[in-house]
């Protein structure tokens, strides 16, 4: 992938992923998801987790559900699933401003981008000494301009790294829940290090350091900070060891600016006029109900075979876990989703999903259950469900205790048989 492909790319992701730009994928898409991290420019916009070999959007009824797998690093994506509303939020923007802000939503002409010189001259103000080459922005991009972003070389003498720098204007309940500001779940995404603390002024800081590539297949390191304020502004700034995020030799030991400098540039206030000349995107999330987090463990507990028990439960998401079994041969990975697609599958766009499921096994009931198993080193075993009353069931195992870890036995402690009595299980009920 080029340079400018990869920046377009990044682009596309950074202005999607806080909902307010659902890009339609036709394609498989590159399932990215916890495995990347808290990179600054993960293609995961309002997405859900996912377990089928091709990427859907439903962009009529705002919600973008990630389904995908390619390649030995790719997982499922458990994100916040988020409908767009037409609603302004109540701190948002209204009236020719509240058109303006969703014109640039949907992909049709919107605000004129902030120059690239402000954002600029905005981060040189809490930048060390050093010097800056090879400055991207968004104009002439086609991007809509729902926020700002910068990317550059910066050497401050040591070596030249990358730099990427995202500011948005979110509603406030946006910015505050805004996934990005969670450290990942150590089983999908191993890291150095992360830590979230609240500010002084209330708002959300977190620092992350890790690995690129999570799986060790190169040895660029990715720092990042992001800063969600009470105004609604939502700053990212990320860093790499080498002058191109991927594909690019490393040129120092550790990214150029220490996680203090990374912190000054995030809560810097030379973002505050950037953020103000910015429209409010987010708007009111719709609320879905989901299966709550706790009750998929639970329930699993219930379902597991004699024996097995759930460890180390991830529960940060409703309508996603994940937890580990172990056996005498060793630990698997094991991810659950319980979904309602009632809503989903009443929009003109609902016959798509129920054509991913329309080659599966037809059961008495009318549900459709497929059955895949993908990679090896680690590899997952996977059985979905759709039932015919919109309830969507997804239970993976892994032959490893965890995503980025190599496989430690030959198939994971769940057989195929036992996922699918997990997944077929009529404990897994609608919510109300």
């Amino acid at each position: 992938m080029s340079s400018d492909q990869q920046f377009e790319e990044d682009l596309t992701y950074a202005m999607s992923r806080t909902g307010e730009a659902f890009r339609t994928e036709t394609a498989q898409l590159d399932a990215v998801g916890l495995e990347r991290g808290r990179r600054a420019w993960r293609r995961r916009s309002a997405a859900v987790m996912a377990g089928s070999a091709t990427a859907l959007a439903l962009v009529g009824g705002g919600t973008f559900l990630v389904m995908g797998r390619s390649g030995p690093a790719a997982s499922f994506d458990p994100a916040v699933s988020v409908v767009s509303s037409d609603v302004p939020s109540p701190d948002g923007p209204s009236g020719a401003a509240a058109s303006t802000a969703a014109s640039g939503s949907t992909g049709t002409a919107g605000p004129v981008p902030v120059p690239t010189e402000r954002v600029l001259a905005a981060l040189k103000t809490v930048l060390p000494a050093g010097s800056i080459s090879g400055v991207e922005g968004l104009e002439g991009r086609g991007i809509p301009a729902t926020g700002a972003m910068v990317r550059l070389r910066f050497d401050d003498g040591k070596g030249v790294g990358r730099l990427s720098v995202s500011v948005k204007h979110l509603a406030r309940q946006t910015a505050a829940t805004a996934p990005e500001l969670k450290c990942p779940d150590r089983k999908i995404l191993p890291y150095d290090a992360c830590h979230t603390s609240t500010l002084a002024d209330g708002s959300v800081l977190t620092l992350f350091q890790g690995l690129e590539y999570p799986n060790g297949q190169a040895d660029t390191k990715r720092w990042s900070a992001t800063l969600s304020g009470k105004d609604g502004r939502l700053i990212e700034i990320s860093e790499w060891n080498a002058a191109e995020d991927k594909g690019a030799p490393t040129t120092r030991p550790t990214p150029p600016l220490t996680t203090g400098q990374l912190s000054a540039v995030a809560t810097a206030r030379a973002w505050d006029s950037i953020v103000a000349e910015l429209p409010v995107v987010g708007g009111q999330a719709v609320p879905r109900a989901e299966f709550p987090a706790e009750q998929i463990v639970a329930t699993a507990a219930k379902l597991l075979p004699a024996g097995l028990t759930p460890a180390d439960a991830n529960t940060d998401m409703d309508g996603y876990a994940n937890f580990t079994v172990k056996d005498a041969k060793g630990a698997s990975l094991v991810e659950i989703n319980v979904q309602d697609w009632r809503r989903d599958l009443a929009q003109p766009s609902g016959s798509v999903i129920s054509g991913q499921y329309a080659n599966g096994q037809a059961l008495a009931d009318g549900s459709r259950v497929v059955e895949s198993q993908e990679g090896k080193n680690p590899g997952r075993w996977i059985v979905e469900v759709l039932r015919a009353d919109g309830l969507r069931v997804v239970v993976a195992a892994y032959n490893s205790g965890g995503l980025q870890q190599a496989a430690t036995r030959q198939t994971p402690v769940l057989t195929t048989e036992q996922l699918r009595a997990i997944a077929l299980s009529p404990e897994w009920k609608l919510p109300s």
